[in-house]
């Protein structure tokens, strides 16, 4: 399955690393607002990058998006992670 992860903070960029150890998943995009992030991703995982999620979402090279904001890993009431087919968004609820 094509990913991608909106979101390369520091919770963002721990769950992309351990997403890209699973065998049935490739991580092809990200996005994310700061440029210093979409640069170390392109360098690292050679994807696309974009500057907003819907762009993401809206790429033929992700299957679905991963959500990953750094305020709602912080949180216990929140889920941290949500994850959505192209065209659509996620949301934490």
């Amino acid at each position: 399955m094509r990913i991608g992860v909106i979101g390369l903070g520091s919770a963002g960029s721990i769950m992309l690393r351990a997403m890209a150890h699973h065998p049935d998943i490739h991580v092809t995009a990200a996005a994310d607002v700061h440029q210093q992030h979409l640069a170390r991703f392109q360098e690292d995982f050679g994807g696309l990058a974009f500057e907003d999620a819907a762009a993401l979402c809206a790429s033929p090279e992700v299957d679905a998006a991963a959500k990953l904001l750094e305020q709602l890993a912080r949180s216990h009431s929140a889920p941290a992670l949500s994850v959505s087919a192209p065209g659509r968004l996620a949301g934490a609820h």
